[in-house]
């Protein structure tokens, strides 16, 4: 394996488990956790979520999302895991279009 191959295989590793995460954490948005966790996590939404109900005069939920709108994260995670799974393949094609030299 020569020198750039392998600085490549570095990149493509790296791009791979970014894109991971970042798509493990969208997913992550669309569970629903304690509201003291979310507290914790985002104060802001746990005071929107606490106050959701007030003009009912009811208290908020006791388990809510961290965004208010969870399905644009559902598909935000969809789109990401797709783009996430597309990118070792493209990456694989390019260097073998390289090595070999032709398209």
């Amino acid at each position: 394996m020569t020198r750039a191959s392998r600085w490549v295989l570095a990149a493509a590793t790296l791009l791979l488990f970014t894109g991971i995460g970042l798509t493990a954490y969208t997913a992550l948005q669309c569970v629903p956790m304690p509201i003291g966790w979310l507290a914790v996590i985002a104060p802001h939404n746990a005071d929107v979520w606490s106050r959701a109900l007030s003009p009912l005069h009811e208290p908020g939920p006791s388990w809510a999302h961290q965004q208010a709108k969870s399905t644009s994260a559902l598909y935000r995670a969809i789109a990401g895991s797709a783009v996430t799974s597309c990118r070792p393949s493209a990456i694989a094609w390019a260097m073998s279009i390289r090595s070999t030299g032709s398209l």
